[in-house]
Formats: structure tokens, C-alpha cells, sequence
């Protein structure tokens, strides 16, 4: 009887001897699931500015105009570590130089303006809101992947198609013309609050490649023999409302464009900002030579 409570008694340590290697390895496991947690936060934390990565060499990128409408931007990390590159709202597509991309040169001229927004699910046309910063699409790259990205874009070269083969640059959408405005357009775009037919026109006019006159005049050939116009007149219709509000927007000076209308800031924190008094005599002469 002795002897079998003994055997009992051992065979119970023993087995409890054999569960604690694998409670010490789930605990190991909990813990490198947790630090893992908080590496991928860490990383997702340490955002960086597309071009700041591409200057100091930890991104490469490649952008292929697929239709006059739509780039894909190709983000390749040539660091050693995950990245996070946050794209910017607006940029510039350039021919690049035989070095690579990236590059484009002072003499180039930029063909594509793109947008590096997140689309929204809305789709109702909005006039342009100065007071709403715009961020673009926040890319999450492991250790020498590539991410893809089909982007937006505004056709600014009229006279043909890109050959294929063309390798393009991304710039600073500063080197856009009337680059303000364009970014109202193509915040628009990427909203999905205009058709990219909208706002083609739109930044065909505001770049002065092509008068509303001469727009409305362009025709195609259909298959039947038919000649129609080639824009509807809703659809130029359409278009100069939006670059009458991108331009109203777009050539504010840029203290100004924060705000809803100029105003002067208040030093005294809590008090209203007020109209400037240059505008505000502007209003009363105005109303004063009204009928």
C-alpha cells in the first residue's frame, strides 16, 4: 500500500515537471507576440516624407502613366528595416534622366500631376475646402518589398501620348503650374467628387493649354461615321465651376489659404478673427456704388 502512494506521488511531480517547460515556452510566445505588436506600432509611428526617403537613399521609386488618368507609383524599400513613407497630397511626374528616377532635372518640364490621397467614399461634387489638410496614402513596406500604388492623375502635356519605355521622375507639386489650383483639382479627383474628364478639362484650362472656346468646339468621329462634340455641356459646365473655385482658392496667398476668407489672426487668445481692413473698406465702397 506503501509503496503504490509513493509511485503516485512521483508520477504527479514528474508530470507536473514535464508542464512547466511548456508553460515557460507560451509564456516566451505571448512575450515575442507582444514585442512584435509594439515593433509594428513603432514602425507605423516613424512615418517618413516620400521625398525625405528617397534623398537619403532608403526608397526608390518608379511611376508608369497607365492611362491618362491613372499612375502607378512603385515604392521600393532599400533600407535594411520596415518603413512607413507617407506620400504626399500632390506631385509632379517628370521625364527622369538616364541616373534613374526620382531625378528630373531642372529642365524638365513636369507631364503628370498626381495625387497621392486615399480615395473617399464619397462621391457628391464639393466646392474646394482651404481649411482641410490633405495627406496622402501611408504605404507600409517590409524589408526590401515594393509597394504599388495606382494613383489619380491630371494629363499636363497635350501634345501625345507618352511612349512606352518613357521613364518618369516624381517632383514637388511646386513645380506644377498654378500649382495651387491644381492641387484643388486634384483633391477633387481623388474625392471622386468629379470625373476625371471634369477635371482634365479643368486643369487644361487653368494651365492655358486650351481656351473653353476651343473645347466646346472639339469633336470625334464615331464608328458609325457621326461627328459629335467631344464634351458634353455639362461637362464643361462643370469643369469651369470647379476652376473658378480652385483658382478663388488656389491664388490666396498661403497664410490666407488656412482660412475661409482673409482675416487678420487676433493676438488675444479666445477673441475672433477679424476681417482685414483693407477688405472691409473694399465691402462698403462697394456697397456705397451698388444700384
Amino acid at each position: 500500500m506503501f509503496g503504490q502512494s509513493n509511485v503516485r506521488i512521483v508520477a504527479f511531480f514528474y508530470s507536473l515537471f514535464l508542464t512547466l517547460p511548456v508553460a515557460a515556452d507560451g509564456h516566451d510566445a505571448d512575450r515575442a507576440a507582444a514585442h512584435s505588436e509594439s515593433l509594428q506600432w513603432q514602425r507605423r509611428d516613424a512615418e517618413l516624407d516620400l521625398f525625405k526617403a528617397i534623398a537619403a537613399g532608403e526608397v526608390s521609386v518608379q511611376a508608369v502613366p497607365k492611362d491618362p488618368h491613372c499612375v502607378q507609383l512603385a515604392v521600393t524599400n532599400t533600407s535594411l528595416k520596415p518603413l512607413s513613407v507617407r506620400l504626399p497630397a500632390a506631385m509632379a511626374l517628370v521625364r527622369s534622366d538616364a541616373r534613374g528616377l526620382g531625378t528630373g532635372g531642372a529642365a524638365s518640364e513636369p507631364v503628370f500631376a498626381v495625387s497621392g490621397q486615399s480615395p473617399s467614399a464619397s462621391s457628391d461634387f464639393e466646392l474646394p475646402r482651404p481649411s482641410v489638410e490633405r495627406l496622402g496614402r501611408l504605404l507600409v513596406i517590409d524589408r526590401a518589398g515594393t509597394v504599388r500604388e495606382y494613383l489619380p492623375a491630371l494629363r499636363l502635356d497635350t501634345q501625345c501620348w507618352p511612349r512606352s519605355g518613357i521613364r518618369f521622375g516624381v517632383v514637388s507639386a511646386d513645380a506644377l503650374p498654378r500649382s495651387r489650383a491644381i492641387g484643388e483639382l486634384l483633391d477633387q479627383l481623388a474625392q471622386s467628387r468629379c470625373t476625371p474628364t471634369v477635371a482634365q478639362l479643368a486643369a487644361w484650362n487653368l494651365i492655358g493649354a486650351h481656351p473653353w472656346a476651343e473645347l466646346g468646339r472639339q469633336t470625334v468621329v464615331r464608328g458609325d461615321g457621326t461627328i459629335e462634340p467631344r464634351f458634353g455641356t455639362g461637362e464643361i459646365q462643370q469643369a469651369r465651376r470647379l476652376v473658378q473655385a480652385a483658382s478663388n482658392v488656389g491664388d490666396r496667398p498661403a497664410a490666407s489659404v488656412a482660412l475661409s476668407s482673409p482675416t487678420q489672426r487676433s493676438s488675444t487668445p479666445g477673441l475672433a478673427a477679424r476681417p482685414a481692413r483693407s477688405d472691409t473698406k473694399s465691402v462698403k465702397l462697394a456697397r456705397l456704388n451698388s444700384p
